[in-house]
């Protein structure tokens, strides 16, 4: 089965504290880079997401990226071209989504080109609103 995994899942496999640790890093551990997958703007999210988290003591920087550069052992990032991108925007545009849900609709894009069977998110409500087609693929951990 190819697994596409989204930011949300990326920090909760990172952050043992979050209640849904465990079955982010099940997901991630399961498949390989040969069958998981996540968009490459994921990396840039989970980073920005650790590192600015309001807790002590901070996640430092250098984790993250360790985390990250370990990640690729498990995870294939998908690259989007400008036509991609350009594709997700009109998908988006066209139903009327605003602001940040472009970053959900790259993803989905991301996940189609990886021909990801399941998509992994703990966000599903914007997911579905940018793919609703594919419902029955999106889902938690």
């Amino acid at each position: 089965m190819r697994a596409f995994l989204d930011t949300t899942v990326l920090v909760a496999a990172f952050d043992g504290n979050d209640p849904r640790h465990e079955r982010a890093k099940d997901v991630i551990l399961r498949g390989g880079p040969k069958r998981t997958f996540a968009a490459v703007h994921a990396m840039a999210e989970c980073y920005a997401c650790l590192t600015s988290q309001p807790r002590r003591p901070r996640i430092q920087p250098t984790q993250v990226e360790r985390f990250l550069e370990d990640l690729r052992k498990y995870v294939f990032f998908i690259e989007l071209s400008q036509e991609e991108y350009l594709l997700a925007m009109n998908g988006a545009a066209e139903k009327g989504l605003t602001g940040g849900i472009i970053y959900d609709a790259l993803h989905v894009e991301s996940a189609r080109k990886a021909k990801a069977q399941t998509i992994y998110t703990y966000n599903r409500r914007h997911f579905m609103a940018v793919a609703p087609e594919l419902a029955g693929r999106i889902v938690a951990p």
